[in-house]
C-alpha cells in the first residue's frame, strides 16, 4: 500500500522486516552469514533502516546494480549465506539475467524492488514534446550527402 498515516511505503517495511530479522541473530551470525549490498540508493530502497540498525553487514557499492546483484547473488551460493540487495523496480529488467543465473545456482538472495523511482515533478508533460517535430529516419537520411556513402561493391 501507499505511505500515509495508515500505512508505511513498502520500500519502510521491507527494511523494517530485515532489521527485525537481523535483531534476532547474534553480532557474529550477521557479520559472517549475511551481507546488504546498495546501488547508492539506501534512502529510497528501504536500505537506509538495516545501514543504520547494522551497519556490520552493510556496503554501499555505487551506481551499479547489475554487479551489486551478482555479488549479492555469489556471496549467497554459499551455504547458509544471504544476500540481500535492493534498487528502483524501474532497473528490473536489466537484472532479469542476473536473477536468472542466481536462481540456476542456488543462490540465497533477497531482492526487493521498490518503486518506479520517479515522482510527480520528475516527469515531463507530454505537451513539452511533440512527435511530430521529430525527424523521421526517412528525413534524416535524406540529410546525409550521398558522397560519403560507401560505393557499391558488384559481387
Amino acid at each position: 500500500m501507499g505511505s500515509g498515516s495508515t500505512w508505511d511505503s513498502n520500500r519502510n517495511v521491507f527494511g523494517d522486516a530485515v532489521v527485525s530479522v537481523l535483531d534476532g541473530m547474534s553480532e557474529g551470525d550477521r557479520k559472517a552469514n549475511v551481507l546488504v549490498i546498495d546501488s547508492d540508493l539506501e534512502g529510497s530502497c528501504g536500505l537506509k533502516k538495516i545501514h543504520d540498525a547494522h551497519p556490520e553487514v552493510f556496503i554501499p557499492s555505487g551506481i551499479m546494480e547489475r554487479g551489486n546483484i551478482s555479488a549479492a547473488a555469489g556471496f549467497g551460493m554459499q551455504p547458509g549465506k544471504q544476500g540481500i540487495f535492493a534498487t528502483f523496480a524501474a532497473f528490473l529488467e536489466m537484472c532479469i539475467s542476473e536473477i536468472t543465473m542466481a536462481r540456476l545456482n542456488y543462490s540465497n538472495l533477497l531482492c526487493h524492488f521498490s518503486h518506479s523511482g520517479i515522482d510527480d515533478m520528475q516527469i515531463i508533460p507530454a505537451t513539452s514534446v511533440s512527435i511530430t517535430s521529430l525527424p523521421t529516419t526517412a528525413s534524416m537520411m535524406a540529410m546525409i550527402p550521398s558522397s560519403t556513402s560507401p560505393p557499391m561493391q558488384g559481387r
